[in-house]
């Protein structure tokens, strides 16, 4: 194993948003919305870390935390949200362990799955 290159994530990262950020300055402004379905303190702060991010490169973002009883609630939900004109829509994972991941993720419209989770 060679040493003596380390690789700066930190560095990368930087550079890395700094050229969207460039980017977005020149470009529409894009929306996007975080939601969790049973919220972790874990899931919690990596969504608080992906907001800070989206804000600091231009993109609005909201959060919604949301319990529903069942996946047809949650369903219900991801639909009221895709009506509202977000250009994407992440779910946080994991989702609670009562509700089908799978589902809630193939019913994020494939042109708001900024993850891409969703069956292709």
């Amino acid at each position: 194993m060679n040493r003596d290159h380390i690789v700066d994530g930190d560095a990368i990262a930087d550079e890395i948003a700094q050229k969207i950020k460039d980017l977005a300055v020149s470009s529409p402004k894009k929306r996007a919305c975080f939601i969790s379905f049973g919220v972790s303190t874990a899931g919690r702060s990596f969504v608080e870390k992906k907001l800070k991010i989206a804000s600091e490169i231009g993109i609005v973002a909201e959060n919604r935390e949301e319990n529903p009883k069942n996946t047809a609630e949650a369903l219900s939900v991801l639909k009221q949200i895709s009506s509202q004109g977000y250009d994407g829509i992440i779910v946080q994972l994991p989702v609670a362990r009562f509700l089908d991941t799978a589902i809630l993720l193939n019913a994020v419209p494939r042109s708001a799955d900024i993850d891409v989770l969703g069956d292709i």
